[in-house]
């Protein structure tokens, strides 16, 4: 066809492939049928796999492009069998070559230095692939011969095959589409081949894939960029086009990778991507502007750690030992074993819990150190239902009664701000045993939970004011009371005891109640132990030496119950020294925790762990008092015990919540991909996961997220599942999870 017979046509009356097909035989071009892809994202012959990189696209008839045909009567006869095939169009008896640049093989790449050393390869006709390439239609002179096959890496100049063209679809799930300017059915011709492309066949210069000077980037790089794109907004447009010149410079493989962070965005546009990776010239951008936007983002670079122990993939589904426990100190290690021995179902974990609950309590008000640590604190222990949770409330009880302390016992729980005020009112220090606190924070969660949620907001501000008073003016024991009337408590020191089902607790859990930091006021505990036949154990009486501790501290009050009772009285409080060591231990875990804060506000969880120095430093002063109730400073051993108690639980916690978060559709979806990223022995490509299910039920953005917020949470890397072994290193995502109960 040349450009004298251009025949224009009006493709706004064209509905339908067949009409497509019948408008392209009219300017001459020779057409084919070719099977497409079914909605179930098949080769609609149902014998391609789906590695078959023709599926979708080869020819329907027998002998393929060779029954390509300009007659009417057959193409209608083809379409109206299959009104749904592909449209082929056979080059060599329509007089064309086509350009074919495919971007994914360094096609671009080859494209610009072949016309940086040649001129422009440019036609009036373009079409934008459904791959995300290029096809650049020539038109050449009957009879034509000896043409290259090739015009370097990702470059084939086609002759003597077809073309699939527009309304065409790919397997990939694009479209072929003519660029807006240059339609052939709209009175536009292809442009005449260059003659210096026609000259190549004659000369000894034929290009190759040698030819073309590539640019590299190593397979780790490649891999450590992939990793850091994810980080990376791609709907944000200068963010974009800073992503893409940097990656130019890597060439063919910068190619790939910005096409496929392109894609997660909802404004992905292959015919713009291509515009803007043209224009690209030398820019001072490189591939660390890549990697230092991920790190502005909360990317860390973990991706390919030659040193990483892959021993998770051989056998991903067992459940973690927990760590050893050591017995605690002093009086501490004589309530716990009393806890065990007297236990029906074992929970070593939780008696630990317990005897802290018990000497916060104990201690509460009349103990501090010299930086105004008190003893206060709130514990939540999580176990499955009838897994001896209970013991706890139980022996809490028993030893309280057994030392004269049970005044110290207040009720289950509050219903508002005003029920914590009141109770304080009463009992200025106590303990609250509460039994199911995951039903609690579901009635904090309802429309109704207006009051609950006041009790949590009041329980967050006594916790923190141990060295302070807390003020009310609504509320009070006596209905008569002038409401106006302020309230003060000083030194409030509230213990509590918490415990719930893994399911009610985290069902009922959401990233607000991490980020408003209700959740990081507590010490949890979480026991995976199964459930067993209750042991026969005879009622156990109080051993004699808990009770002569616990004499011995009110002694040192020097007020049985006074000091307990008084909310608007402390009077004297015994405050310990921290010794060089001790001080050296806390303030190193203080800075610790700090660290860890940063790698967590990556995903909303640094609220878990903020106040975990500050408890660290309650614990060391019970653990001093513990060692000896007439201790006088805190030791090396007892921050030593504290802080190693508090970062085991404090790591664990941040485990069970990524593991088990809930409460929005998205941590919904995040848990559902990571499910089945775990349950693939060897992990999944990147290729692979946009291709298999239940992968592709997600849009792009939505699975680039969910996998970006997966890594920063540690609970999935990209790694080299090959690694150690030969050929090409293999990058995959796999769990780094060892349990996934959701």
């Amino acid at each position: 066809m040349s450009k004298s017979n251009v025949i224009p046509i009006d493709t706004t009356k064209l509905k339908s492939k067949k009409d497509y097909a019948l408008a392209y035989a009219s300017i001459g071009w020779h057409v084919l049928p070719l099977w497409w892809m079914t909605k179930n994202g098949e080769c609609a012959c149902g014998k391609c796999a789906d590695t078959n990189t023709s599926r979708g696209k080869h020819p329907i008839t027998a002998k393929g492009q060779n029954e390509a045909s300009t007659d009417k009567d057959v193409i209608e006869r083809w379409w109206d069998r299959y009104p749904d095939a592909n449209i082929g169009v056979y080059l060599a008896p329509s007089n064309m070559v086509a350009v074919d640049i495919d971007p994914r093989n360094g096609g671009m790449d080859s494209i610009e230095q072949l016309e940086d050393k040649h001129g422009k390869i440019e036609s009036d006709v373009l079409q934008f692939t459904g791959g995300g390439g290029e096809h650049r239609v020539f038109y050449i002179p009957e009879g034509t011969q000896n043409l290259p096959g090739t015009l370097g890496a990702g470059i084939d100049l086609k002759r003597n095959g077809y073309i699939v063209v527009e309304p065409s679809g790919h397997y990939s799930g694009g479209s072929y589409e003519w660029e807006a300017s240059s339609n052939p059915l709209e009175a536009v011709a292809p442009s005449p081949l260059p003659d210096w492309i026609r000259d190549l066949a004659s000369s000894h210069n034929n290009p190759s894939n040698n030819d073309v000077i590539k640019r590299y980037a190593t397979e780790e790089q490649i891999e450590e960029l992939r990793s850091a794109l994810l980080f990376i907004d791609s709907d944000n447009r200068d963010t974009w086009i800073r992503v893409g010149a940097a990656l130019k410079t890597i060439g063919a493989a910068g190619w790939n990778l910005w096409y496929q962070y392109s894609e997660r965005s909802d404004k992905f546009n292959h015919k713009d991507l291509l515009r803007v990776w043209r224009s690209f010239k030398t820019t001072s951008l490189n591939i660390e502007t890549v990697f230092h936007l991920a790190q502005e983002s909360g990317w860390r670079n973990i991706t390919v750690d030659v040193s990483m122990d892959l021993s998770f993939l051989e056998n991903k589904h067992s459940v973690s030992k927990e760590k050893p426990l050591v017995r605690l100190p002093g009086v501490l290690g004589e309530i716990e074993d009393y806890y065990n021995a007297s236990a029906k179902i074992p929970q070593p974990k939780f008696a630990q819990q317990t005897a802290f609950g018990l000497l916060s309590v104990m201690l509460g008000r009349k103990f501090s150190t010299v930086y105004g640590d008190f003893t206060s604190l709130y514990f939540l222990n999580i176990a499955k239902t009838a897994c001896g949770k209970e013991h706890i409330k139980f022996t809490t009880e028993k030893v309280l009664a057994a030392c004269k302390m049970d005044h110290l016992l207040a009720g289950d729980g509050y219903t508002s701000a005003g029920a914590v005020i009141s109770v304080l009112e009463v009992k200025p220090a106590h303990i609250s045993v509460i039994d199911e606190l995951g039903l609690y924070l579901e009635a904090v969660m309802s429309k109704n939970g207006l009051h609950q949620k006041g009790a949590n907001v009041m329980l967050m501000e006594c916790i923190g004011r141990l060295n302070g008073d807390v003020r009310s003016k609504n509320y009070s024991l006596q209905s008569g009371l002038n409401k106006a009337e302020s309230k003060l408590i000083k030194h409030p020191a509230i213990t509590l005891q918490s415990m719930t089902t893994p399911s009610t607790f985290y069902d009922n859990m959401n990233l607000t109640m991490i980020k408003d930091g209700f959740l990081g006021r507590f010490i949890i505990s979480s026991s995976h132990r199964e459930r067993v036949a209750p042991r026969r154990v005879k009622p156990l009486e109080v051993p004699q030496s808990i009770i002569d501790w616990a004499n011995a501290i009110k002694g040192r009050v020097n007020d049985e119950v006074g000091a307990f009772t008084n909310p608007g009285i402390v009077g004297k409080i015994s405050v310990l020294e921290i010794d060089e060591d001790a001080e050296e231990i806390l303030q190193t875990f203080a800075e610790d925790m700090v660290m860890k804060m940063s790698e967590l506000d990556a995903i909303g969880m640094e609220g878990v762990i903020g106040r975990c120095a500050e408890f660290a430093g309650r614990l060391a002063l019970i653990i001093a008092l513990a060692n000896n109730p007439a201790a006088s400073k805190v030791c090396k051993s007892d921050a030593k015990i504290a802080v190693d108690y508090i970062r085991d639980r404090s790591e664990e916690t941040i485990f069970e919540i990524k593991s088990h978060l809930v409460g929005s559709e998205y941590q919904k979806m995040k848990q559902e991909i990571h499910q089945a990223i775990a349950s693939i022995k060897d992990g999944v490509t990147e290729r692979d996961i946009h291709r298999k299910a239940p992968f592709t039920k997600f849009k792009n953005k939505e699975l680039s997220d969910a996998l970006k917020s997966l890594v920063a949470a540690d609970l999935v890397a990209l790694v080299n599942t090959r690694e150690g072994k030969p050929g090409k290193p293999r990058m995959a995502f796999v769990s780094k999870s060892d349990k996934w109960d959701y």
